[in-house]
């Protein structure tokens, strides 16, 4: 093994606890949203609640997609070698579509038991996963991962928003990374202009323009991958500068997304989304420039997130589910009880769930994915 992988590996490990940060931001905003109602009219919802800052979800989901275009990138471009599309493919098709379709199934044959559960419909954030009616046209529109092309939108899984439009950024990846190979990390940054151009225009047939609006956190995502694999990254930042940069960024996140900060009257960065889009992409710049150095044990546990962060983030609103009707069929009615039995399901419960997943489905079918691709070599 040559110096150059060792020096990927050790990145891939800070980029992994940062994805288990990440699927700990959307955990918690969604825990947020679960106990911020009233189910019954008896419960009480919290006045205050101190994790608030930690209400970060979109800011998690944006930094999954600029990881995703960095690991992709240091883990499949080699210097001067070509990406094999065939196996590039196949693989990318086995690590996500069969987790997710045993995801969709369970949600699918959980929704009568929700529906049982639950109490009359009041249009709350959590119903709207379960209670719209599904027809063969959506069903197949989810299972083709194309839903956020034909609509409708959050149905049986509201995270599931995300999955169509990274698994079509996957679609482009070949493209950049042959770009890069002629004008470095400006073809990614190019290829971003372009799509948020499509999306400033409106120049699309998409039911949900997401993709085209934040193509640009996969695309520095890969630009990030092409600096780090040469060498332009390594060392850049001390490790504490890096560390109090990272914590700013967050904090400045949790600011943009509650509405602590007004945001600059700009005509490209006014947007929520563009704004934290462009915090998470600094992050893994971050993170890669400065060698953080974090707690040993909020290590351990972030890294186990992030090796399991794509189970986690399929069933963690299942089990927030399962906690909402448990606080119904029991009458949990005290406001920090509440919280805690929802935030119990939502990181322990969803944590061992997801680990069932990532070894019976997930790595089962990205050995398969592997063996498959190498035949295409």
């Amino acid at each position: 093994m040559n110096q150059t992988t060792i020096n990927h590996g050790a990145h891939l490990e800070a980029l992994t606890w940062l994805r288990g940060l990440a699927a700990f931001f959307v955990i918690i905003s969604h825990t947020l949203r679960a106990t911020e109602v009233s189910y019954t009219g008896q419960d009480s919802v919290l006045a205050f609640n101190v994790l608030s800052i930690l209400d970060l979800g979109t800011f998690g989901v944006l930094l999954f997609f600029t990881l995703s275009g960095t690991t992709l990138y240091i883990s499949n471009v080699k210097d001067h070698k070509k990406l094999g599309l065939s196996g590039f493919y196949l693989k990318r098709f086995f690590r996500i579509w069969p987790a997710y379709v045993v995801s969709l199934v369970v949600y699918v044959a959980f929704a009568p038991l929700f529906m049982h559960w639950y109490v009359e419909p009041q249009g709350l954030w959590i119903e709207k996963q379960f209670f719209a009616p599904l027809s063969m046209e959506t069903l197949l529109s989810y299972v083709s991962l194309t839903f956020n092309i034909t609509g409708p939108n959050s149905l049986i899984n509201n995270a599931y928003w995300s999955l169509p439009v990274e698994f079509q950024y996957y679609l482009i990846f070949p493209l950049l990374a042959l770009s890069s190979r002629y004008i470095g990390a400006f073809g990614p940054v190019m290829a971003a202009a372009i799509l948020y151009a499509i999306f400033r225009w409106d120049v699309h047939p998409f039911h949900d323009s997401k993709v085209f609006m934040l193509g640009f956190t996969f695309c520095f995502g890969v630009a990030i991958g092409y600096l780090q694999q040469h060498n332009w990254l390594r060392h850049k930042l001390p490790a504490w500068l890096g560390a109090w940069l990272l914590v700013f960024g967050v904090v400045l996140s949790a600011a943009i997304s509650n509405a602590w900060i007004s945001l600059p009257d700009l005509p490209v960065i006014s947007n929520v989304w563009i704004c934290l889009g462009v915090l998470a992409a600094a992050s893994v710049l971050i993170v890669l420039s400065a060698n953080i150095q974090l707690p040993a044990a909020l290590k351990r546990g972030l890294m186990r997130y992030g090796e399991i962060s794509y189970s986690v983030y399929l069933y963690h609103n299942l089990l927030i589910a399962v906690a909402v009707c448990a606080l119904i069929q029991f009458d949990i009615q005290h406001a920090w009880l509440r919280f805690a039995v929802v935030l119990l399901a939502s990181t322990v419960l969803t944590y061992f769930v997801a680990l069932l997943s990532f070894n019976q489905v997930e790595k089962v079918f990205i050995n398969y994915g592997r063996r498959v691709a190498a035949k295409f070599k």
